[in-house]
């Protein structure tokens, strides 16, 4: 029989019966080669820290924190159940790829809420050609103290990726490639100063 990869979210296991909710996973997808742990949040990469105790944020538990699928209710993981999660899977014979977009905003309760590393720094969120900030991170800005946001970005995320136990990484979308058209994003001094200065190249 063929097996498939799967692009799923925490909310797809139970953070109280990590194992049996993998088990009923596999079971009802007849196995896997794979999962994808869509873990949504840029800032999981932006803010990762190796110390072991934590709570994980609404947003990354649940695609932008929705609060329910039809099975459970958004749970509360940490970080010591993300790696038993990867560690279970892994366990089970499957590859597990972390997975993040370029996006942080997020719903809860009723209210937008944005906060953390990305909406203190907007200078690498994308800049519209109306003169607005769309809030996303574009992975080729400039940090103001003069870091390459890209290789910011990688190094934490490598180092995610081995906290975690993962097998590798989904490049997906917003970090694969910007959200916006170029027709509308991104106009800021940073990106339209380099284009100039390097004579049309990025």
């Amino acid at each position: 029989m063929k097996k498939y990869w799967y692009w799923i979210e925490l909310i797809g296991f139970d953070a109280e019966n990590t194992e049996q909710s993998v088990d009923v996973f596999l079971s009802r997808t007849g196995g896997a080669e794979g999962v994808s742990l869509l873990l949504f949040s840029v800032d999981f990469i932006n803010e990762f820290t190796e110390d072991e105790e934590g709570v994980l944020p609404p947003q990354v538990c649940s695609y932008a924190a929705h609060n329910s699928n039809g099975e459970r209710r958004r749970q509360v993981w940490t970080k010591r159940g993300l790696k038993k999660l990867v560690s279970v899977l892994r366990a089970r014979g499957l590859k597990v790829l972390l997975c993040v977009f370029n996006m942080y905003l997020y719903h809860l309760d009723g209210k937008e809420i944005c906060e953390g590393f990305s909406s203190e720094h907007l200078e690498i969120n994308e800049l519209c050609n109306d003169g607005n900030i769309f809030q996303v991170v574009s992975m080729i800005k400039t940090l103001s103290d003069g870091t390459s946001y890209g290789e910011f970005f990688k190094d934490k995320l490598i180092r995610a990726v081995e906290f975690y136990g993962f097998d590798g990484v989904q490049i997906a979308d917003g970090i694969s490639s910007a959200r916006l058209p170029i027709a509308h994003s991104d106009f800021s001094d940073d990106l339209v100063g380099r284009f100039i200065a390097r004579g049309g190249k990025l």
